[in-house]
Formats: structure tokens, sequence, C-alpha cells
């Protein structure tokens, strides 16, 4: 008979997989910045962030990447002007009224649909986070367990999971590495979301801006740090619209091999991550995706997870509850 600690895994797992092990792992939205899951039979071309929407690759001017392994040294790429100026119009288009605070916490509902070659699952899920106290509450009902729920988080007292029938779990002994390591990677998660939800942070965070103008939209590129990497973003903003509606994120290439592996082939660079935004909406003067899918492809549409944006609480940070 499973005792009590493997009886609880066997919950954890059952329920939240693939669901928790997506919000901790992938970028969302801007998301995410996290490593996508492995899709080893999709071929993404490099283009395809251009294709239909926006210019060619071959107008993109690529800025200058510092070398992963050299990241102290590098001196950030300069700026275009005209990107610069094109990302402060994208910063003035996400605001719905002149003046807005920036998002310092927020809380936003989802509806998560996650697509395989047997059909869609579906759970609801509620994010709640609070940069300032590096504090998380992570809610997650699977639609297929009608509703069962599952909250973890991090809040001035530690790690900890509230269970199905309430009861409490302190997630600090080191058998629960992986949920705390689950946890930390949701929190770094939300921090890349705000790049999306505030476009002023993504503003003040990017680094050789590029700009490149074809027929059928604009592509912006650039550089955002994260820890010791540097990943290349590029986003696509349909002509005659303000707001983008793709999003290409590209992790560096793996370090040079050493030693004895420096014969060996160099490893693959990872996949690129793909997004498409859709149907904006005001939630409370800011103008947000209201639904936002990850692609294995754009050619074709090849939607792998999608988001729907239900609430999102922002300014009445009286009411976005991040602890226990």
């Amino acid at each position: 008979m499973l005792g009590p600690e493997a009886t609880r895994f066997t919950m954890i797992a059952l329920l939240l997989p693939p669901f928790l092990a997506f919000l901790s792992c992938l970028p969302l939205p801007l998301a995410a910045l996290q490593e996508p899951p492995p899709t080893p039979s999709v071929q993404i071309p490099e283009s395809t962030l251009q294709e239909p929407e926006v210019a060619t690759q071959a107008t993109v001017q690529e800025p200058e990447v510092a070398t992963q392994g050299t990241p102290s040294e590098a001196q950030p790429a300069a700026n275009d002007p005209a990107a610069e100026r094109f990302l402060a119009a994208m910063v003035a288009a996400q605001r719905a009224t002149a003046e807005l605070p920036a998002v310092s916490a927020f809380e936003m509902k989802i509806h998560l649909r996650d697509f395989d070659a047997s059909g869609a699952r579906e759970a609801d899920v509620v994010l709640a986070y609070h940069p300032d106290l590096g504090e998380l509450l992570m809610s997650i009902a699977d639609s297929a367990r009608a509703g069962a729920k599952v909250e973890k988080g991090f809040d001035a007292e530690g790690y900890w999971l509230r269970q199905e029938d309430g009861s409490l779990v302190d997630l600090g002994p080191r058998e629960y590495q992986q949920d705390r390591a689950a946890i930390d990677e949701s929190i770094d998660l939300c921090g890349d979301f705000l790049l999306l939800f505030d476009f002023e942070r993504l503003q003040k965070r990017a680094t050789g801006l590029r700009l490149a103008k074809g027929e059928k939209g604009t592509e912006l590129s650039g550089q955002l740090r994260r820890g010791r990497e540097s990943w290349t973003f590029r986003l696509g903003v349909r002509a005659g619209q303000e707001l983008p509606e793709r999003l290409l994120l590209q992790a560096p290439p793996p370090p040079p091999k050493k030693g004895a592996e420096e014969s060996l082939p160099p490893p693959p660079p990872p996949p690129p991550q793909l997004f498409s935004f859709g149907d904006y909406r005001n939630f409370d003067g800011r103008l947000l995706p209201g639904f936002i899918d990850q692609m294995r492809s754009f050619e074709p549409l090849d939607p792998l997870r999608s988001f729907e944006i239900r609430s999102f609480v922002w300014r009445d940070t009286a009411r976005i509850q991040t602890r226990r």
C-alpha cells in the first residue's frame, strides 16, 4: 500500500500534468523565456515569424549578440532610433487612457487548452504575482476532474502546497525540491509576463533594438538578458495595427564544447518559441491580448496550447492575494 507521501505525490501527478508542468517550464506569453516542451518532429524555419504577416528574414538587421561565455564583458548593442520610436508607440498604444501606473502586481485568470493527438484537455488557472515581494500563488482546477483544485505558492513563510482536501503542506523539506524548483520557474515566468503586459518594462530592458518593415507588417527585434544568457525576441505587428500579433523567442546556442568533446559536432540550437496574440481587450485601462496561443509553427498554423485571459487585475492591488 502506498504511504501518505507517495499517495500525495500520486494525486499531484495525476491532477497537474500537463498543466503545472507547462506553467513551470514554459514561457507563456513572453512567459514566458522558459525552455519549451520538446517538439522533435517539427521543423520550424527561421523565417516563420515573417510569413506572411511581416517582413522577410532578409530585411532584418540582427543586433550584436554577446558571446555566451563572457556575458559580463559584453556591452549591450546600441538601439536603432527608429526601433526605439516604434516601441514607444507600442507603449502608448497599449494604454486605453493617457496616464497609467506601472503594473506592480497582478492576478490573472486563464482558461487553458492543451492540444495533442487525442484532442484537448482543459483547465482553469489562476496566477497571482507580486514582484516586489517575490510572492506567487498558483491555482489549477482540472476540468476533466470536475474542477478538482490544487494550489501552490511562495510567500514570506516559504514554499507551500494546498491539497484538494484543503490541508496545507510545507514544501521546505528536501523531498519537495522539484516542487520548489517549479515554483521558482513560475515566478520567473510571471516576471516575463510583465514584459508583455507592460511594454514600458520591455522598453527599459531590451537592447539592440532593430526594425524591419515589409508590405504586410513590421518586425521589432532585440535582445533580452535572462541570467547569464542573451535571448533574441522578434515581435510582429501587422500593417495598419499598433500592437503585436506574433512573438518569436530564441534562446542562445549551447556553449562551445571543451576538451575531448571539441571534435564532436556542436549541439543544435534550441528551437524557437512561437506565440500568437489576438482579441485585445481593455483590462482596467490597459490593452492586453484576450487570447495567447503557443504555436508549433506559424505556417501552417499549428497551435500547441491556447490561453484565454478571462480576467486581469492589476490596478487594485489590495485584491491580489499571493499568500496561503
